[in-house]
């Protein structure tokens, strides 16, 4: 009970601060063209940007990149509510098999890993 509060607050917190957060959009017909293309990329942002990133990323199909950790549970239960996929690996866990990952489904077009 008190890990599923935890990462409901988590989900909250990150709904709220998005939704009363003003974004500034640079570039962002690059990305949308990729995304409209089928074209795969890669995105990648900083750790301290990872809870905004999913609210302002949310509606798009993206893959997340996610520590096989215990706080990279957490962070993939809450990337699954926004509509993200987790795929889970670290750099002492499974780094290469997450990437390896990553690249079959840009590949099969399932996923644009971000």
């Amino acid at each position: 009970m008190k890990t599923w509060l935890k990462r409901v607050l988590i989900a909250g917190l990150i709904w709220f601060t998005g939704a009363t957060s003003r974004y500034v959009r640079i570039n962002w017909n690059v990305l949308e063209r990729f995304y409209r293309e089928r074209q795969p990329f890669l995105l990648a942002i900083w750790h301290n940007n990872v809870f905004t990133g999913m609210h302002f990323m949310r509606g798009y199909p993206y893959a997340i990149m996610i520590s096989r950790s215990r706080d990279g549970d957490h962070i993939n239960w809450v990337a699954e509510r926004f509509g993200y996929e987790g795929l889970r690996g670290s750099p002492a866990l499974g780094a290469s098999s997450v990437l390896r990952q990553a690249l079959r489904e840009i590949e099969a077009g399932e996923a644009d890993p971000a």
